[in-house]
């Protein structure tokens, strides 16, 4: 088994603005770490800091008692034993896919290398496409190709900028599941840059959420989701309302709010509750898979909330509204903007 990846402290500036803040991350082995965020929030940098793409102002990375990067020294990337893989897949296009694979293998003998890249073909479901060249493979297979090639000279850690965006919405999980379980069965630590927090939650065994350059809460999907140390980290997995003292619906919710604090209630907390002294308007109503969203107007406030589509009600409805208790948190904080 792999020795875990770990950083330190990470501090990054560019263009005279510091874009990575502090984040220190353990990268356990058999272990995969999804690293959440809105866009500019760092973690592409971050990932480029423990490629070592990008050196270090500040902090350290290490993997078991090996230094990968500390302020003035930065160990390249191709002598890290660190496999990348990008949405982008960057395959050679002159090469087949066996050959693209065997490319990494260069540790190995000449004789062994098509052997080894074929087993990872295979492993992949592709070794039928051993001989495709990238033109010739779609997007799925050739993302398949680039992780075997990732994988197959046994990398020390295993990092993913956004690596199943590129793929037809139908071929991610499968994709993902195979990419994934290569990963844990090989023991290495990993981690992937995500966008998509419910896929990041389904695929992850930890989450990472960054906001800002700063690193806010690491955990379980559970554990960020039911206990979030902040507005931020309950925003980034999924849409909140948030309530003051003065927006807060008459009744909607049996607790006491103060004026310094908010109430973070996430959409699907909301329940429609013929006992409840709330009662909401129903504005608009979209549908959104299996559930609807729901624009409701209740006194000054406009929120939505979302709904099985069998409760779906009708614009112009007045119907009464009460809260579940998971769902809903109070921080005392300014108010916040989730889009940063």
């Amino acid at each position: 088994m792999s020795d875990p990846l770990i950083a330190s402290n990470l501090v990054k500036s560019l263009g005279g603005r510091t874009v990575v803040v502090g984040v220190s991350l353990t990268l356990a082995p058999q272990s995969v770490t999804a690293l959440l965020g809105a866009s500019g929030a760092g973690k592409s940098t971050v990932l480029r800091l423990l490629a070592g793409l990008e050196p270090l102002d500040e902090g350290s990375v290490h993997i078991g008692d090996k230094t990968l990067s500390r302020p003035g020294f930065t160990l390249a990337p191709e002598k890290r034993n660190i496999g990348l893989i990008f949405q982008d897949f960057a395959l050679f296009p002159h090469l087949t896919a066996a050959d693209n694979v065997a490319f990494g293998l260069t540790r190995l003998p000449k004789p062994e290398r098509g052997a080894s890249a074929f087993t990872w073909l295979d492993r992949m479901g592709l070794a039928h496409r051993a001989d495709a060249y990238p033109h010739e493979l779609s997007g799925g297979e050739q993302q398949r190709v680039a992780i075997a090639r990732a994988l197959a000279p046994g990398p020390d850690a295993l990092l993913m900028d956004e690596p199943f965006s590129g793929l037809d919405p139908a071929l991610r999980d499968e994709v993902a599941d195979i990419t994934l379980g290569a990963i844990r069965e090989i023991g290495v630590p990993a981690v992937f840059v995500s966008h998509d927090a419910g896929a990041a939650m389904a695929r992850a065994d930890r989450l990472a959420i960054m906001r800002a350059g700063t690193l806010l809460q690491t955990g379980t999907a559970d554990e960020l989701f039911d206990t979030p140390a902040d507005a931020h980290v309950a925003a980034a997995l999924g849409p909140v309302v948030e309530f003051t003292a003065q927006t807060l619906p008459a009744g909607v919710w049996g607790g006491d709010l103060k004026p310094d604090q908010r109430l973070i209630v996430r959409e699907t907390a909301f329940r429609i509750d013929p006992t409840s002294p709330c009662s909401a308007r129903v504005e608009k109503v979209a549908r959104i898979g299996s559930d609807v969203r729901v624009t409701l107007g209740a006194g000054e406030s406009s929120f939505s909330i979302r709904l099985p589509h069998y409760q779906r009600p009708r614009v112009g409805d007045e119907i009464r509204i009460s809260l579940h208790a998971d769902g809903v948190f109070v921080f005392s904080s300014p108010a916040t903007d989730f889009q940063r």
